[in-house]
């Protein structure tokens, strides 16, 4: 359903789960105590799991809610975790454009924001390969481009970050994401509207417009750098 797709979402982000050998099988989510999301995941799971959860304070500047589940344990146990959580491929190929949709939705207002300029830009970021992958290809899926930059691993001011999937969205894609997710509108003189991809049905392909087609003189190695899961191709 849409709603379980919204909950997987938040989870996504900000979510966890505990180890195999613990002595009980419980799904969390922490997020920060300011939170406005967090009421709603709170509900989502009552609605859909028919579970009490429990709300635990950490600290003062964190909350979390816990859900004892053993069935929606052993589904989620199956995503991985940090770097490598994603979700299934077959789960998104059976979803609805709606379910999808809801499913960024929740994933962005976790882990997205708004960029504060003119143009409308929606971003988010992730450690994971595997979930990057799984939310550009919800994101063709709704015949929307999603723009990907990969940062490496480094230390600011002593402290270490791991290396990041950044995601953004701009045109179209933003001002829909952005009302949805954030209730944020733009003026249509707030960045290009044309439609940056379209959909072929019949032969289950995304096809993309060409901008601008340059000639450059060159003499040296071509590089084809390959992304596998949503079969992105750079040539240089």
């Amino acid at each position: 359903s849409a709603d379980l797709f919204r909950w997987l979402g938040y989870w996504l982000g900000d979510g966890s789960y505990t180890k195999e050998d613990y002595a009980q099988n419980i799904v969390k989510l922490t997020t920060s105590a300011d939170d406005k999301n967090f009421a709603e995941f709170c509900a989502l799971s009552t609605d859909l799991f028919r579970r009490p959860y429990v709300y635990r304070k950490k600290k003062e500047f964190a909350v979390e809610a816990r859900i004892t589940h053993k069935g929606l344990w052993l589904v989620i146990s199956q995503f991985g975790k940090g770097a490598e959580r994603c979700p299934p491929r077959w789960m998104l190929e059976r979803a609805t454009d709606d379910e999808l949709l809801q499913l960024l939705v929740g994933y962005l207002r976790a882990d997205g924001w708004v960029q504060p300029r003119r143009q409308a830009e929606v971003r988010a970021v992730s450690i994971s390969q595997g979930l990057m992958s799984a939310i550009c290809y919800a994101s063709s899926r709704l015949g929307w481009l999603c723009y990907v930059n990969f940062c490496g691993a480094k230390t600011v001011d002593g402290r270490n970050h791991k290396a990041t999937w950044q995601m953004r969205w701009s045109g179209d894609a933003a001002r829909t994401l952005g009302a949805v997710a954030f209730g944020k509108e733009w003026d249509e003189s707030g960045g290009p509207s044309y439609p940056t991809c379209r959909r072929d049905e019949e032969r289950k392909r995304l096809l993309v417009r060409v901008r601008r087609v340059d000639r450059y003189m060159h003499s040296g190695p071509v590089y084809d750098v390959e992304m596998p899961e949503p079969k992105a191709f750079l040539m240089g």
